[in-house]
């Protein structure tokens, strides 16, 4: 698989498989990454959650639940776990309870290495 990294620093709060919870989505294999920003703001802290879907099996994921883990670290390998009709990576941020937003505004601009075309083998 392709090489996933953390998108901040935070406090890696699920690894593994969560079969048959209905919040699994069917994400196989996955990494749930957990921070809250600072400073408080007006409306007190916001946590956030970054999520990491269809890892590989095989040791597709480097870090477990209570690590702390720093932005841009190498966190594991992309795969096919879960329901999933092929290689990739199923990520998300939720802002908040549930809230889900743009990736694109919380991964910092040449922060991690260019995607790479997935090959078979």
């Amino acid at each position: 698989g392709i090489p996933i990294y953390a998108v901040a620093d935070a406090t890696v709060t699920f690894s593994g498989l969560q079969s048959g919870l209905p919040s699994n989505r069917g994400a196989g294999e996955h990494i749930i990454l957990t921070w809250s920003d600072e400073p408080v703001g007006p409306r007190g802290r916001t946590t956030y959650r970054a999520l990491y879907f269809h890892l590989r099996a095989d040791s597709g994921r480097l870090v477990f639940q209570g690590d702390q883990v720093r932005a841009g670290q190498h966190i594991g390998y992309t795969g096919n776990t879960g329901n999933s009709s092929g290689p990739h990576l199923h990520f998300e941020i939720e802002a908040g309870r549930g809230n889900e937003v743009n990736p694109r505004d919380y991964v910092p601009h040449g922060a991690f290495p260019p995607p790479q075309r997935m090959t078979t083998t």
